[in-house]
């Protein structure tokens, strides 16, 4: 994956320098079975599920560094287009503001410009990164006892990355044809922080209600497979009415045998297919109707 995205990505566009771990260390070997599985195009769920044996804390700490290099080359790619005039607030959408804090120059929630938010959030995590207290990387060095919570924050904060490349830039994701790999670093990110409960449930709305923007949208939502990849909506429901019809007709037919009989299990079956289906309908009508209903929102600020 890494290796498509520095394909499609100009490399000299990377917003930081890259955090990389010293050869020889085990941190360094953790982070070569998880770029080798990704690589492989292994399944995705399964490759961020923690090895048999293995310090959940170095994996998390392999994971985050990993995760702020590719999404620091993401937002590299478009960070000319995101400036303060065109984003003169740090946002996913009309719903979801993010104001910045910190422990020096703003101990309150602040509203700032993307581009300064960026700035001052890559800044942020380096420091953590590259503190040998919070990651150390000799051998011996124990994480700190609130490692687990800092690496929370950090995710928290690079997911609003995504955010708002997805909502605000996703344009010039397009343009470039890099869709399908920031998909899949994205897909990585979710089920790595679902997987070890590393992100609030709450944080993840912006993305969960947006099915046009090809993210998980409909193609997760069905199973990975594109909606618009499949016939238009009224041969599907036109599809689906001739099933019913034909279940009925294979249940009326079965009556009229008397005893139980293959008409009854084919005509079961049928409906019960288009009841599956009715149900997947539904619940992609809930997730669009909920994003119809977060634009009319006032916004929601989250530092």
């Amino acid at each position: 994956m890494s290796i498509a995205l520095k394909q499609v990505f100009n490399k000299d566009k990377t917003f930081r320098p890259k955090r990389r771990f010293e050869p020889g260390t085990q941190r360094f070997e953790l982070h070569k079975r998880a770029q080798a599985s990704l690589n492989s195009a292994v399944d995705l769920k399964a490759s961020v599920q923690l090895p048999h044996g293995e310090d959940l804390n170095d994996w998390v700490a392999v994971h985050v560094v990993d995760f702020f290099n590719r999404i620091n080359l993401i937002y590299g790619t478009v960070c000319e287009f995101c400036t303060e005039k065109s984003c003169p607030m740090m946002s996913g959408g009309p719903r979801y503001e993010y104001r910045w804090q910190d422990e020096q120059k703003y101990k309150k929630p602040t509203p700032l410009p993307a581009p300064q938010y960026m700035n001052l959030l890559m800044d942020w995590i380096e420091m953590q990164i590259n503190n040998e207290d919070i990651f150390p990387t000799s051998i011996g060095i124990p994480f700190p006892k609130n490692f687990i919570q800092i690496c929370k924050k950090i995710l928290c904060r690079l997911f609003r990355v995504f955010v708002h490349v997805y909502i605000h830039h996703f344009d010039r994701i397009l343009l470039m044809g890099a869709e399908a790999h920031v998909n899949t670093c994205y897909k990585h990110f979710y089920y790595f922080a679902t997987e070890l409960n590393l992100i609030d449930r709450k944080e993840l709305e912006p993305l969960v209600c947006l099915p046009e923007r090809e993210i998980f949208s409909l193609e997760f939502i069905m199973g990975e497979k594109h909606a618009s990849s499949g016939p238009p909506l009224c041969v599907q429901l036109f599809s689906a009415l001739a099933l019913v019809c034909f279940g009925l007709y294979c249940i009326v037919k079965g009556v009229s045998f008397g005893l139980f009989n293959w008409w009854y299990i084919l005509g079961a079956a049928c409906l019960l297919a288009t009841a599956f289906a009715a149900f997947r309908v539904y619940e992609v009508c809930v997730i669009m109707a909920q994003r119809e209903m977060a634009e009319g929102d006032p916004c929601g600020t989250l530092p």
